[in-house]
């Protein structure tokens, strides 16, 4: 689906809301793909149409996501809200149902949330656009055992598991983490080959169980292990949370960028990867191509002129120097 992005929250607030500085950010970073948030529950979240066709021509993927807290998603809103894009022309890739913790409170049987998960998937099917779909998800199926993996994954192509290494203080931390998250993944069938695994570019406070806090942040050099690892296991992409955090955004430390995690980030290249190519230039309309086609004429006898110029003032020096000598 893709092979390189940020998972973006607040696109409204970086740079302040305009879209092309931020396709230059990403594309800078070696990203393939815009992944903005389109939705909280069962909220949409609007006004997104003019960053998708802003990606859409620099060449970039798409691949929107949704948090779904758990049971309480509706299908109906999601598919509406695609619906929407779609028809005002944007080009949506794939789709990540952000499914974490929330559903493991629900009152809801186990038949309940696998019928919710086939619901949501459906309601991105049917919405048209030749949509790929991904379950997002936390980093571990046993911390989260009410989530419904199987049957997300009937309709899922791909596994975006958050291996977010939260906790973790080394670089050997961070590479285990992504290798104990597919490893768990692999008991639901779901092969590294079907992974894009999210990885961590940002910090947050941690509770420890006595209600003491301390705050956490990942390294340059744990960012570069656990992009190595995914690379080394077989994974087809990684994604990074979050542009807000590195651009001084949502949840950033004091409002500042993070520039040394903004260069860690860019550092990890996937092994083949191209900068996407630009989209073709329109096609130019008869009369423009009349007008260019007289420019050219006219640059050509411009040339022309000033090489017979430049002989002509040759000759001149040549004499100058012959009447210069005899004199």
């Amino acid at each position: 689906m893709f092979k390189k992005a940020y998972a973006i929250w607040r696109p409204d607030i970086l740079f302040g809301g305009e879209e092309e500085p931020l396709i230059d950010f990403l594309v800078d970073a070696g990203c393939d793909c815009l992944m903005p948030k389109i939705g909280n529950g069962t909220t949409p979240w609007a006004e997104k149409e003019p960053l998708i066709k802003a990606a859409n021509a620099r060449g970039l993927k798409v691949v929107v996501w949704w948090f779904e807290y758990g049971y309480t998603a509706e299908s109906g809103a999601i598919h509406n809200h695609l619906r929407t894009l779609l028809d005002q022309g944007c080009k949506i890739d794939g789709f990540a149902h952000d499914w974490e913790s929330r559903a493991d409170g629900s009152s809801a049987t186990k038949a309940e949330l696998e019928a919710k998960a086939r619901q949501l998937t459906l309601g991105v099917l049917t919405a048209g656009g030749d949509i790929e779909q991904a379950l997002c998800s936390w980093w571990k199926p046993s911390y989260h055992r009410k989530t419904p993996y199987e049957a997300f994954f009937e309709r899922c192509q791909w596994n975006m598991p958050m291996a977010y290494d939260m906790g973790c203080y080394s670089q050997g931390c961070s590479a285990g983490r992504v290798e104990e998250s597919l490893d768990e993944y692999r008991y639901y069938g779901i092969e590294p080959e079907r992974t894009i695994i999210g990885l961590s570019s940002f910090g947050q406070t941690i509770g420890r169980s006595d209600g003491s806090e301390y705050y956490w942040i990942t390294t340059a050099g744990q960012i570069k292990a656990a992009h190595a690892e995914a690379i080394d296991s077989g994974c087809q992409g990684d994604y990074f949370w979050s542009a807000d955090f590195v651009l001084g955004g949502a949840g950033s430390q004091g409002y500042r960028p993070n520039v040394p995690m903004q260069e860690a980030v860019k550092a990890c290249v996937w092994p083949g990867s191209e900068p996407p190519e630009p989209p073709e230039p329109p096609p130019v309309s008869g009369d423009v191509e009349a007008r260019l086609a007289a420019l050219e004429a006219r640059t050509s006898i411009l040339t022309v002129a000033q090489e017979e110029i430049g002989t002509e003032l040759t000759k001149m020096e040549t004499w100058a120097k012959a009447i210069d000598y005899k004199g």
